[in-house]
């Protein structure tokens, strides 16, 4: 199944009511299956009008967190990459998703440095109190991996650390972790665009996830 053509007929909004999307591609391999359903899931969310901003972290130069803990008097990190550019986003967007495969049971390296820098919001929230939170943010995880327990289950158990790594890096963002679509057995280099039940729950998720009704949990 191909690729959908684009959406026609989008519902007309103000700019000021159209919610901002950081779409935030986790994978180090370009054109993936986690980039398919990111795809996929972005085409959902457009068919409910939206905007998006894309973060492809294996095209940015974003340096691991050293804990040089300089970021605990000030709530904001002191190293001066392509990280910096996506904090105000990560604080103000709307809608933030995250797409990322299981590497050993958990982010791949490229995603994982994004998350630890993630430090410097975390201060910011908790300890220096300054961050303010708006209701109705929400964050939502895709992830893909290629095993598949022998009893044919859904296989979260190798999503748990995914999901529990997100999670908290969302409430560092002060964004409420709303939904996740999670595939285990994805072996194949094009199985999720082979796969047309897929297709259709990455882009219902990403509709409903920036319509009204807003909170999707699809497995």
């Amino acid at each position: 199944m191909g690729k959908p053509e684009p959406v026609k007929n989008v519902p007309t909004k103000r700019a000021e009511d159209v919610p901002r999307v950081l779409a935030v591609y986790g994978s180090p391999r370009s054109g993936g299956n986690t980039d398919t359903l990111l795809d996929y899931f972005l085409d959902g969310c457009r068919q409910a009008a939206c905007g998006v901003e894309k973060a492809v972290l294996r095209e940015l130069d974003i340096l691991p967190c050293s804990s040089c803990n300089r970021c605990g008097q000030t709530g904001r990190c002191v190293i001066d990459d392509d990280m910096t550019q996506y904090y105000d986003a990560l604080v103000g967007y709307e809608r933030i998703v995250f797409a990322f495969p299981v590497f050993f049971m958990g982010p791949p390296a490229v995603a994982k440095a994004f998350i630890d820098r993630g430090q410097a919001l975390w201060v910011r929230r908790f300890v220096l109190k300054g961050m303010t939170v708006s209701d109705g943010r929400k964050g939502f995880l895709l992830s893909t991996g290629g095993f598949r327990s022998p009893d044919h289950r859904s296989g979260e158990r190798i999503f748990s650390c995914n999901i529990s790594i997100t999670k908290a890096f969302m409430s560092a963002c002060g964004v409420r972790y709303s939904g996740e679509l999670l595939y285990p057995g994805i072996e194949g280099a094009d199985d999720v665009r082979k796969s047309s039940g897929i297709i259709r729950d990455a882009i219902k998720a990403g509709r409903e996830w920036i319509g009204p009704e807003g909170h999707s949990n699809l497995k």
